[in-house]
C-alpha cells in the first residue's frame, strides 16, 4: 500500500494536508505508531525557520485535544525536524525531552 505515512503534512504555503487524518493509525515511527500522531513539515530547516504562518498552521492541527482524538495530556515530540525548527517546537506546550516510548 503506498500512501503518506503521517497523519498530517504542513506546508510552506500555511496550509495543513490531511495524510491518514486522526482515525487512520500513521506508519512514521516504528513500535509507536498506535499511541501517535504525526504532523510533518514540508521543507528543510537546518538553517532557515519555517515561515509563521507555517508555524500557526501546525499549532491549528494541536486542536486535536479539544476535539477528543489526543489525550488532553499528550506529549510533543521532535523527530529530526532540523535544528532551527526543533528549537521552536521545544518551546511549545506539552513539549517533552523524553524519548517516545
Amino acid at each position: 500500500m503506498d500512501e503518506i505515512s503521517y497523519n498530517f503534512l504542513v506546508g510552506s504555503d500555511g496550509y495543513g494536508y490531511d495524510g491518514r487524518g486522526w482515525d487512520v493509525m500513521g506508519n512514521h515511527t516504528e513500535g509507536h505508531n498506535a499511541k501517535t500522531i504525526c504532523i510533518t513539515f514540508i521543507g528543510n530547516f537546518s538553517e532557515e525557520p519555517p515561515p509563521a504562518h507555517q508555524l500557526k498552521a501546525a499549532n491549528k492541527l494541536r486542536k486535536g485535544a479539544k476535539l477528543g482524538k489526543i489525550n488532553s495530556e499528550y506529549k510533543l515530540f521532535g523527530l529530526s525536524p532540523g535544528p532551527t525548527l526543533y528549537g521552536i517546537i521545544q518551546t511549545w506546550d506539552h513539549w517533552s525531552s523524553e524519548t517516545c516510548s
